[in-house]
């Protein structure tokens, strides 16, 4: 009897498992790894920036940082953390949004960011899921990042 009992919890165990991976696999989810490069534009928010993806995520981008704040009494003064929106633009118009938050180093030009997708229109539609950026802005106002994550699609 008991053998048939951890027979009966083995195979639910097991029909549990391919249900959670089932479910992963339906919701689209897949690496993405590239890279971008920005220019900062002027705007009425705190810091925005527009250019291209490329890799797994590609088409224009966009930041608009609308939260910047000092990092408080941490002994650097030039790091301030940020929140935003990003915005990607694919070349067949889906849109994949995200909020964006991070740290920006104002000495060094060195910003290390996370994007948790929130949404998205076309193939972008109900996205999830997040990518890491770090990046470097040069003197001439040009960001160039590499970013490596996971978007979800259902």
């Amino acid at each position: 009897m008991r053998s048939r009992c951890l027979a009966v919890v083995n195979t639910g165990l097991v029909v549990l498992a391919v249900a959670a991976l089932a479910t992963v696999a339906e919701a689209g989810c897949k690496p993405v790894n590239g890279h971008s490069e920005t220019q900062i534009v002027p705007c009425p928010a705190p810091l925005c920036t527009q250019g291209r993806v490329i890799g797994g995520l590609q088409g224009s981008l966009s930041l608009t940082a609308t939260g910047l704040m000092p990092s408080g009494p941490t002994g650097m003064p030039t790091v301030f953390f940020f929140t935003g929106q990003s915005v990607i633009e694919a070349k067949d118009g889906s849109v994949l949004t995200g909020t964006d938050t991070g740290a920006i180093d104002f000495a060094t030009g060195k910003v290390a960011t996370l994007i948790t997708w929130t949404d998205g229109t076309g193939k972008f539609a109900g996205a999830s899921g997040q990518i890491r950026v770090m990046a470097d802005v040069q003197p001439d106002g040009t960001v160039v990042s590499d970013y490596r994550g996971e978007l979800c699609t259902p």
